[in-house]
């Protein structure tokens, strides 16, 4: 049989049909991403997007239907939080779009957890027992405000046991990097802290988190944490590297094959 080769000239052909072929290959762009998800579970993904121009110029809420077509998710199978750098945790059984919310908690394995994130902690938190999921934005205020305790709260309410949770916390800004003026800085504790010649603060946003989550029964080996700093590391968004032309990193925390 002869070989037919079709070629396009897509100068030439049609309004309609030419921006089909854009949306295409629009959509066949790599998107990168750190994976996480040996740290939780051999059976669970959890994964965040490295630093990508087309989730950049997308909406948070557009940025993350996008970056879940690469792994096959249905959009409407995804929770999207709204975030405002509260201490607020919900557990849901549906997907949707959930209001002044940072931290999202779900039982239904067909749900998609999500989150943006530039500099704040992204935390995983996975009960290996019930498969009960969470997914938590916790920034210098959700941080000093126990966002964490008030998940792992949730966790209990949906009858986990603290010794069958496993938490990571995600790439976000370091100690190295976090500078923070003296009224945010009083708000960490001193061992999460230090003063600098200019008389600001270095934070750490993960350290002070552990310590709460150790505070109310978790133990070290249950939580890890990434090494990675946002401020430094080029492949990641970064609101205090970029200001106002920060993209988001965006988290999916779910059943899905990656």
């Amino acid at each position: 049989m002869n070989q037919l080769n079709i070629y396009y000239d897509i100068d030439h052909i049609t309004i309609d049909l030419k921006y089909f072929f854009i949306i295409i290959l629009d959509t066949m762009k790599t998107v990168k991403y750190f994976n996480f998800s040996p740290f939780l579970d051999n059976n669970i993904s959890a994964i965040i997007s490295k630093k990508n121009q087309n989730l950049t110029e997308k909406s948070r809420v557009d940025g993350i239907k996008y970056f879940g077509k690469k792994f096959k998710l249905d959009h409407q199978n995804i929770a999207i939080p709204v975030q405002t750098h509260s201490s607020n945790c919900k557990i849901i059984d549906n997907y949707g779009i959930f209001q002044n919310t940072d931290g999202i908690i779900t039982k239904n394995k067909n749900i998609t957890l999500s989150l943006s994130i530039a500099d704040c902690c992204p935390v995983f938190v996975f009960d290996k027992k019930l498969k009960t999921r969470g997914l938590i934005h916790s920034g210098w205020k959700g941080t000093v405000d126990k966002i964490c305790i008030n998940a792992i709260d949730k966790f209990l309410e949906l009858k986990s046991s603290l010794i069958d949770l496993k938490i990571y916390v995600g790439p976000s800004i370091q100690f190295c990097c976090f500078e923070v003026d003296n009224d945010v800085g009083d708000l960490f504790y001193e061992n999460c802290k230090i003063r600098k010649r200019n008389k600001k603060f270095h934070v750490n946003l993960q350290k002070q988190i552990m310590i709460d989550l150790m505070s109310i029964g978790l133990k070290e080996h249950q939580i890890n944490a990434s090494e990675i700093c946002t401020f430094e590391n080029n492949d990641c968004e970064s609101y205090r590297r970029e200001k106002e032309n920060s993209g988001r990193m965006l988290a999916l925390f779910g059943e899905f094959t990656i």
